[in-house]
């Protein structure tokens, strides 16, 4: 969904833009009782010190997907969501005197 890419070497979620968002998930029901997963990923900019993406996130949860507002998927779900956040909320201040 989304920006995403699959090539025969790797996965794309978004380019190296801003306000983009993908998502690859499996069309195939998941019923394994024991299971391991192995993840490799790299998360990067062209010229940048610091991150500017929100993060990301795994899902393995008992409905597919929805879209919401939890690193794009809804925020009631059953199952295991591994969300990795890389937006410096503390870094930032937030003056909400002018509101």
């Amino acid at each position: 969904m989304g920006t995403a890419m699959v090539t025969p070497d790797h996965v794309r979620l978004t380019p190296d833009l801003q306000s983009r968002q993908g998502a690859v998930w499996s069309r195939i029901p998941f019923f394994e009782r024991d299971w391991e997963l192995k993840v490799q990923f790299k998360i990067h900019g062209v010229g940048k010190k610091n991150l500017n993406g929100d993060g990301m996130a795994i899902w393995l949860t008992k409905d597919r997907m929805q879209n919401g507002p939890v690193f794009g998927n809804m925020d009631q779900f059953v199952g295991l969501g591994i969300l990795l956040d890389t937006y410096p909320n503390a870094d930032k201040t937030h003056d909400v005197s002018d509101s």
